[in-house]
């Protein structure tokens, strides 16, 4: 069995200076503001971003034109300590797989009280 690769547990950074640097580098903004953690019902804790990103929609603003913001998670995946020494390090997550993603997705959305525009997932 091949040992199972962990991310790192998500930081944020300033989110005005994300969306203004994603728009300059991808040409649409968009920003992770705070980070959530949720029990599933099989006990599993499931970390994911509450996000922002420009959408396709583009509006007349005093400022000028611009696109409509959209609001939405992104999953990271299961919260988990790695190894033996877990309690001496800080948390990982661990992506979820594919088979999982459509149940792991609408039970998270039946928790939320404002139903996102989108969820997305990380990859490994």
């Amino acid at each position: 069995m091949a040992k199972e690769r962990l991310q790192e547990y998500p930081i944020l950074v300033d989110a005005a200076l994300d969306f203004e640097a994603t728009r300059e580098h991808f040409g649409t903004g968009s920003c992770g503001y705070a980070i959530s953690e949720r029990r599933l019902d099989d006990g599993q804790v499931v970390v994911y971003i509450h996000q922002q990103r420009e959408g396709e929609e583009v509006v007349d603003t005093p400022r000028g034109f611009g696109r409509v913001c959209e609001q939405g998670i992104l999953v990271c995946g299961y919260k988990t300590k790695p190894g033996f020494f877990g309690f001496l390090r800080f948390s990982k997550i661990r992506t979820v797989p594919d088979e999982e993603r459509q149940a792991v997705e609408s039970e998270l959305v039946k928790g939320l009280e404002k139903k996102p525009a989108f969820v997305d997932f990380w990859s490994e």
